[in-house]
């Protein structure tokens, strides 16, 4: 079923042109027209300075080279100036812009991260029940398969033997199976789906810097000229390659069970 377009999202004008005006001259086209004498202005003083690009071989030349670039400077600033002016208001807005959907979405996100937690916790628990009774299944399996085997080498006649031990090969292809349910991912343990949503758990590697001491001296020298947030970003980077192969000192590596959903 096709949905039907918003045709009040459709028919709206952008905030951005209610403040400032559509149906206009493009942006470019404004600048180029507005700050023409500017543009001159600024190619008049390059075009003095390939004059002067030569070998300095006197002190007059020197201070020649001196006066051009304290203009060039002073030019640039007043540029650069008109930049700043020109672009308050559409700095101001876009902060407007981004603190009304900060305070929008907020209590979304919260909302989202306070239900994320309590399926995190299912998920958890159900990979782990899933993954402890799919061992039980093969220990069982395993044990009857031994038990029918005994039962093969016991009987008197070599048709009833074989069904025992056809009976155990049997068992032993399920404690197979059940096994390698037991290896299976967080994911293939978990998944479901109904009402088109996918429900599944998934597996990741988190950290936790138990000993800051240890982990900064392991970084030589540069060590305490290092923000904590670069530390924290070069080890989740490293745990993201390494997973749980990443050795640091002071660094406890760790698996992380998380729901996930798919619509």
């Amino acid at each position: 079923m096709t949905s039907k377009p918003d045709t009040a999202a459709a028919a709206r004008v952008g905030v951005v042109d209610q403040i400032f005006g559509h149906n206009k001259a493009p942006l470019p086209d404004v600048l180029a027209a507005d700050f023409a004498d500017l543009r001159a202005e600024i190619e008049a003083l390059i075009e003095e300075g390939r004059g002067l690009y030569k070998p300095v071989t006197s002190d007059d030349a020197q201070l020649a080279l001196g006066r051009w670039i304290v203009r060039a400077r002073a030019l640039a600033k007043k540029a650069d100036g008109i930049r700043t002016d020109e672009g308050r208001p559409i700095l101001e807005a876009q902060r407007g812009i981004n603190g009304f959907f900060k305070d929008l979405l907020e209590p979304l996100g919260k909302a989202e991260s306070s239900l994320q937690k309590l399926a995190d916790d299912f998920a958890r628990q159900k990979a782990a029940e899933e993954r402890a009774k799919a061992e039980a299944e093969a220990k069982a399996a395993r044990e009857k398969a031994e038990a029918e085997r005994i039962k093969a080498e016991q009987m008197k006649t070599s048709d009833a033997a074989a069904r025992a031990e056809g009976r155990a090969e049997l068992l032993d292809a399920k404690a197979d199976a059940a096994e390698e349910r037991a290896l299976s991912s967080d994911a293939d343990l978990t998944r479901m789906r109904s009402e088109g949503v996918t429900a599944s758990a998934r597996q990741s590697w988190d950290f936790s810097i138990d000993d800051e001491d240890a982990l900064y001296a392991s970084l030589g020298a540069l060590g305490p000229f290092i923000a904590a947030a670069d530390v924290r970003k070069a080890v989740g980077a490293m745990v993201r390659a390494h997973k749980g192969r990443t050795q640091l000192p002071g660094v406890r590596v760790f698996p992380k069970t998380t729901a996930n959903f798919r619509g």
